[in-house]
């Protein structure tokens, strides 16, 4: 049985409710009746159709149960199906289940960063030529026929390729950014890492991976204390030494700070 013959099937009720009258435990010809509401002219019609189709069997003398391997052989060419459509609407298994026929149907999770690369990647090598300069306009219009699966509306989508690293801005132009296999990632014995320096040294770092873009988002806080430290030791609060905490003011980017010996003096200043 095919599921285009199983669907059309039940899609008569009075085969439907039979079935279900059996599936509910309706064994013989009166439960069958009294479950399903049926007259015996109609039952028996419907019956014998089941029968013939594999989806009803025989329990015994007088009484019928419902044919488990039939409704898993229908259960399982659906699947292989389905299978076999989606490969077929998208043959790369990288993308399948999130990109369909050029509408991205599913962003993976911020958590599956390579999954919602891959995806970003591939939006963006389809949408945009290399080399080629956009405004913001165009951009947001070559993106909009990416979102009509309702997965990201087409501004949310702009931004998430930017923040990805997979499409530079600059002066309100937009482009591709196609890697070049040159930055050493996890597999590669030569990674590194990239980050921002303070006073000389590395203070915010993350590895280097192609193809990905980083952001970051720097608040620090600087203290006045007394110690004896090395550059570079992390220390905290609680074990230094009359510590104070610097709070410049919008503008100000230098301090001069006094100590009474009991108490600081900070004077800012641009």
């Amino acid at each position: 049985m095919t599921p285009e013959e199983f669907t059309l099937l039940f899609s008569e009720p009075t085969p439907r409710r039979v079935f279900c009258a059996v599936d509910l435990g309706g064994a013989t010809p009166t439960e069958i009746l009294a479950a399903s509401g049926l007259e015996a002219s109609k039952a028996a019609p419907a019956i014998g159709k089941l029968l013939r189709t594999g989806l009803l069997r025989s329990d015994g003398p007088g009484r019928l149960a419902v044919n488990e391997e039939t409704l898993a052989a229908v259960a399982a060419a659906a699947t292989l199906r389905q299978e076999e459509q989606a490969v077929a609407e998208q043959p790369d298994p990288q993308l399948r289940g999130l990109v369909r026929g050029g509408v991205l149907v599913h962003l993976p999770e911020e958590e599956d960063a390579d999954a919602r690369r891959t995806v970003l990647r591939h939006v963006a090598e389809t949408a945009f030529v290399p080399g080629d300069e956009y405004d913001e306009r165009h951009v947001t219009d070559r993106l909009r026929p990416w979102c009509a699966g309702g997965a990201v509306d087409a501004v949310h989508l702009r931004r998430l390729l930017v923040d990805g690293g997979v499409l530079r801005r600059d002066s309100g132009r937009y482009a591709l950014v196609t890697p070049d296999g040159s930055v050493p990632g996890p597999d590669s014995s030569d990674q590194g890492s990239v980050g921002i320096g303070m006073s000389g040294a590395g203070t915010f770092v993350v590895s280097t991976q192609p193809d990905t873009g980083v952001q970051f988002e720097i608040t620090p806080t600087y203290w006045l204390a007394f110690g004896s430290y090395e550059a570079g030791t992390v220390v905290s609060e609680d074990i230094l030494t009359r510590p104070y905490q610097l709070q410049f003011p919008d503008g100000a980017t230098k301090a001069v700070a006094t100590f009474d010996g009991k108490n600081w003096t900070v004077e800012y200043g641009g």
